[in-house]
């Protein structure tokens, strides 16, 4: 015998059983009405965030199930992007009503730090990029230089890392990282021939400061390359030096020394070209050397005197 407990109705029924024997038994059952439950108070979407959001239910008492769910609140961490269906039961075991709503966890958020380069040399800069993608779309950024723009320009001066972080008011930030390295600064000495006189040739040698494999263009006409020059002296000559391993260079010059070329000239007063007064035969002598430090002056009239580049002499003249 099946019965219906839904045409019964809600409340007490008696039912009873006679036998063909004439015998009489009856039983009876309470039939309850099935509650009506509701999911309410969810949001549109959720933030992939690892906090706990409470959802409203009626009746209390009953449970909630699905994934994200720890005791009667979502966890949208925990559930992961994506549309996720929660279920709220209430009821006794074989007499439950339950409801149900699909929730919707947007995507992670996350930033790529794209770097114009990952390894510089001493005295370089590097560009960042950032690239949000998923959350709300309200991006934030806070770069490791303080900057807060989308892009940064750093000049790092040692190995360091350098990062991006992301904010969109409502999911977990997230930050990106990339290595810098740095080489070591590039850096040289130089030893020259002793000093010599104009229109001789030296040397200028170039020394790096370590042992790592290096070269060297001088820039002549044509260019020449390694680390010694030969060449005249009282010059200075431009070169790079240029680190083999980590292709980081430096530029400087070298001077091989060697004394000014000697140009005598001098003018007098009264000019060239005068008569001295007999009266008072002194002739004054400008100096307008370059690059004497030695000598002696000769007057045409048998007398001389040292030259010293300091002293514009004057002379005498016998009438």
């Amino acid at each position: 015998m099946l019965r219906d407990p839904g045409s019964a109705g809600v409340g007490s029924h008696r039912i009873h059983y006679y036998s063909k024997f004439g015998c009489v038994d009856s039983l009876s059952i309470e039939v309850y009405a099935l509650p009506v439950v509701n999911i309410s108070g969810f949001d549109p979407f959720y933030c992939l965030k690892d906090s706990l959001f409470s959802i409203g239910k009626s009746p209390l008492g009953g449970v909630f199930s699905g994934v994200g769910i720890v005791d009667s609140f979502f966890n949208p961490r925990l559930a992961g992007s994506g549309q996720h269906r929660i279920y709220y039961q209430y009821g006794r075991p074989n007499c439950f009503s339950s409801d149900s709503v699909t929730l919707r966890v947007i995507d992670t958020l996350t930033v790529k730090s794209v770097a114009s380069s990952d390894t510089i040399c001493q005295g370089e800069n590097i560009n960042f990029t950032a690239l949000p993608v998923g959350g709300s779309g309200n991006y934030s950024l806070t770069w490791f230089t303080n900057d807060r723009s989308s892009s940064a320009i750093t000049y790092p001066i040692s190995d360091t890392w350098a990062w991006v972080e992301v904010n969109d008011g409502c999911s977990d930030s997230y930050r990106d990282s990339i290595w810098i390295v740095v080489h070591p600064e590039v850096s040289a000495n130089t030893v020259t021939s002793e000093i010599k006189c104009y229109g001789e040739i030296g040397f200028a040698e170039v020394v790096p400061t370590n042992n790592d494999p290096y070269s060297v263009i001088w820039h002549t006409s044509p260019p020449r390359g390694g680390f010694r020059i030969i060449a005249p002296v009282a010059n200075r000559y431009n070169f790079t030096l240029t680190n083999e391993r980590t292709k980081c260079s430096f530029d400087s010059s070298a001077i091989i020394p060697g004394y000014d070329r000697i140009s005598a000239y001098f003018v007098t007063s009264p000019r060239e070209g005068f008569c001295l007064n007999p009266f008072d035969p002194v002739l004054n002598f400008i100096n307008q050397s370059v690059g004497a430090t030695g000598g002696y002056w000769s007057f045409g009239d048998g007398d001389t005197t040292a030259y010293d580049p300091q002293l514009n002499p004057q002379h005498f003249y016998q009438p």
